[in-house]
């Protein structure tokens, strides 16, 4: 298993990226965390249609993301910690693409990603 770890010194390639302090300070249903380390999710691997993200971090129930250029984008401010996420399709079909870093297979048939905050 692959593991992508976020740091504030780090950018993770096209799935995770540092912000700085503010770009989402609210503590919300959808996993942001007063205080936390913010982080970008950006995926241009996507089918048709929106996309959502879920994970440990926000109760598995998907929020959507934003387009921004080729990517959908979400920010989430996150507490240290080792969280697994999945991207969902507007078909309802949840999805990680081969390109993301620290995706595997989640043992019921599908994938997971692993995002390490720290």
């Amino acid at each position: 298993m692959t593991f992508v770890r976020a740091t504030a010194a780090a950018t993770i390639a096209a799935i995770a990226t540092i912000l700085p302090p503010g770009a989402c300070a609210s503590a919300r249903p959808d996993g942001h965390v007063p205080g936390g380390t913010v982080i970008r999710l950006a995926m241009a691997d996507a089918p048709a249609g929106k996309v959502s993200v879920a994970g440990d971090f926000n109760d598995w129930q998907p929020v959507p993301m934003r387009r921004e250029g080729h990517e959908w984008v979400l920010r989430l401010s996150l507490t240290t910690g080792v969280y697994h996420y999945a991207f969902r399709a507007a078909s309802g079909e949840w999805f990680v693409p081969a390109s993301t870093p620290g995706r595997h297979d989640d043992g019921m048939g599908g994938h997971n990603a692993v995002l390490v905050v720290g």
